[in-house]
């Protein structure tokens, strides 16, 4: 994944003046997930999101900032949700649309699984689906863990790699820059 940072400063020079370090990457996230949270927050709407708003208010409490940052990036597609309507690329397939659920599309943004078998059948059972429409899987994070309060794996996976992060935002960084480096 470094040549992922490397082609991405060549073709977004910029964006060093936008994060130049970690600390400031961390700072800005803080302030953006918080923003974004309480502007959106109340015209939630889906159950899952709520739950995850109410468990993101009970954690913050407790000041457990790792797990905060997880249902953080949990909630994100709930909080900016997309219209996304996947056509299919392959001419004979049955299947011409696929409008994928709010869940649908928080699982391709980040998927929790409970083990490393779970791990390999998820990313089998989204490799068909995606295929069905002749379409490819864009990059998005994994976190491995028995439940969201023991994650201690972080992965992105991008086409048939997976790369291991030990924190999930830096699994963000690396997801957010292999989507534009390879025009996903």
């Amino acid at each position: 994944y470094e040549l992922v940072f490397e082609d991405f400063i060549i073709l977004h020079p910029t964006q060093q003046e936008l994060f130049p370090d970690w600390s400031s990457f961390l700072e800005k996230w803080l302030f953006i997930s918080d923003r974004l949270i309480s502007v959106r927050k109340n015209s939630v709407k889906d159950k899952v999101a709520k739950d995850l708003l109410k468990q993101l208010d009970d954690i913050e409490q407790s000041g457990n900032s790792s797990v905060a940052n997880i249902l953080k990036l949990q909630l994100i597609p709930y909080l900016l949700p997309t219209k996304t309507l996947i056509k299919s690329s392959d001419p004979k397939s049955s299947k011409k649309n696929w409008k994928p659920s709010c869940g649908e599309s928080a699982a391709a943004f980040i998927t929790h699984v409970v083990n490393i078998t779970q791990l390999e059948t998820e990313i089998l059972e989204r490799r068909n689906k995606y295929s069905q429409y002749g379409n490819h899987i864009q990059p998005y994070i994994l976190v491995v863990g028995k439940d969201i309060f023991s994650i201690d794996q972080c992965y992105v996976r991008v086409d048939n790699h997976l790369w291991y992060f030990n924190c999930p935002l830096k699994a963000l960084d690396v997801c957010f820059k292999s989507y534009f480096t390879f025009n996903c």
